[in-house]
């Protein structure tokens, strides 16, 4: 409670209030919920950035030399016509070959998208089913739960498995 003080009188106790609209309502906005999950993105998978290559990442990226010369793209090609998306974003990030950063933030970078475009194509199928009281609730929880949760976490966290995370991106976006 508060009271008004030095010479002045006050008649009555007011308590403040505590309005939550405001806060629900800036909630609501989309971009205030792609930026939570552009938040919590950094936290949870942030401390995979320094993680070395291992396993399959050696003879994918590093002994790869199609991917070694971004010039060169019919060497991609040649080496996998299937996954050509793939290893060419390999030979972007093999540019920067001397820190494995590049290739984790793609990585992460990818995911995120995903979970973006999850949430707006739940967004727009909610808005189409004139359902809107889950507008708020549904799409932000289930993209929440694709980022935080993904049915393979080596898919972000494992370089050559980039593949599975492109295709999880152009299947859902």
């Amino acid at each position: 409670m508060s009271t008004v003080k030095e010479g002045f009188k006050c008649t009555e106790q007011v308590e403040p209030k505590l309005d939550l609209n405001i806060y629900f309502n800036y909630l609501k906005r989309p971009i205030v919920q792609i930026f939570s999950l552009f938040i919590l993105t950094l936290i949870i998978y942030g401390n995979t950035l320094n993680v070395p290559f291992y396993l399959d990442d050696y003879s994918s990226i590093v002994e790869n030399t199609a991917v070694h010369q971004l010039d060169n793209l019919g060497a991609i090609w040649q080496f996998s016509q299937a996954r050509f998306i793939g290893y060419l974003s390999f030979a972007l990030n093999y540019q920067d070959a001397h820190s494995t950063i590049s290739f984790h933030l793609f990585n992460i970078s990818i995911h995120f998208l995903t979970s973006v475009s999850l949430f707006f194509l739940l967004r727009s199928l909610v808005l189409a089913s004139k359902q809107e009281q889950y507008l708020l609730t549904l799409p932000i929880l289930a993209a929440l739960l694709f980022l935080i949760a993904p049915l393979q976490t080596q898919a972000i966290t494992y370089i050559v498995q980039r593949l599975a995370s492109l295709t999880a991106f152009f299947y859902i976006a």
